[in-house]
């Protein structure tokens, strides 16, 4: 007004000939601003006009996973159906997970043969069932020659890898005592901080979990350093044989054998089937002795019929993993 100066604001202007859709102009000096980009958007330069900034770039989503930014802001990595997270990765079922590791790190090529093995024998359970808990074995290149195993072994070789349930190494070494799917008793060792096991059928035979508590979407799978034995074809059941021929050869159910001979019923386990028979065991037969047994042979055989029954399904053979699923 021709007394008082005041500074020039280029802002005050058709907003400093900043983008008014992504910036708002900043006064830094008398003639002199600058083109900001607004909240969550970025630019190289502001007076070109800015655009939302990618948080994703920022946050890294891991393997198999994709980020997504939810209506509040907040960024999550999304897995697919039938897959689960930690909030980077994504985990597929147990099978698929186990081939990844065979393909990286310090287990590279080292799971050939225990691929093999459940692709096999355990392929299927390993894909759709579970919560289970496999043992897989790291076997050294010069070692690890990707045998080729016949089906009927490695359906029950692969077995003897597979615990039902999820189960953490912490949680293995405190239980002590677990059953595979192939009804094989692991032990794990007393000693403190020890990661060792084996088979009660084969205690001299130690194993150890070199990695474990690897997440999949059906379970858990530890890193073992070796393989189990594999079976003699004659201990893998005969499919000749009819149910009542294979009871009659084990003799963990010789108590039952002798209940099932003496309580008057035919003997159609020997018959065309299908049965699912469960089988208690000497054990469990021999806690009845403190005369309920004789009760039963004698005036209650009626009872006894029954209760034999009541372990005998004749509607189809039941693996157990179907039955646990």
């Amino acid at each position: 007004d021709g007394r008082i100066c005041q500074p020039i604001n280029p802002c005050v202007n058709n907003n400093g000939d900043c983008p008014e859709n992504t910036t708002q102009c900043t006064f830094l000096s008398p003639g002199k601003s600058m083109c900001v980009c607004k909240s969550g958007m970025t630019s190289l330069n502001g007076a070109l006009g800015c655009t939302f900034t990618n948080e994703c770039q920022q946050y890294r989503c891991e393997r198999n996973s994709r980020c997504e930014i939810e209506p509040d802001g907040t960024i999550s990595c999304v897995c697919k159906e039938g897959e689960i997270g930690d909030g980077k990765s994504c985990y597929r079922a147990l099978l698929h997970e186990i081939s990844e590791l065979n393909r990286r790190g310090r287990l590279l090529s080292r799971l050939s043969t225990t691929m093999s093995m459940f692709d096999t024998g355990c392929s299927l359970l390993l894909r759709k069932y579970g919560p289970f808990t496999v043992f897989s074995p790291s076997i050294p290149h010069y070692l690890d020659r990707n045998q080729l195993f016949n089906v009927t072994v490695a359906q029950s070789l692969c077995r003897m890898h597979i615990i039902p349930g999820q189960h953490l190494l912490e949680d293995m070494i405190k239980t002590k005592v677990l059953w595979t799917l192939s009804g094989h008793q692991v032990i794990f060792s007393d000693q403190i901080q020890s990661n060792r096991y084996s088979y009660s059928d084969s205690p001299g035979d130690q194993f150890t979990v070199t990695g474990p508590n690897f997440p999949a979407a059906n379970g858990i799978i530890h890193i073992v350093n070796n393989i189990r034995k594999t079976p003699s074809l004659e201990n893998l059941g005969n499919p000749k044989k009819t149910v009542g021929e294979i009871l009659a050869s084990l003799e963990i159910a010789s108590r039952f054998e002798t209940i099932l001979d003496n309580c008057g019923l035919p003997s159609f386990l020997d018959g065309p089937g299908p049965f699912t028979v469960f089988v208690p065991s000497n054990e469990a037969v021999d806690k009845l002795r403190d005369g309920r047994l004789i009760y039963l042979f004698t005036e209650g055989i009626n009872k006894l019929q029954e209760l034999v029954k009541y372990h005998i399904y004749t509607a189809a053979m039941v693996t157990v993993e179907r039955l646990i699923v």
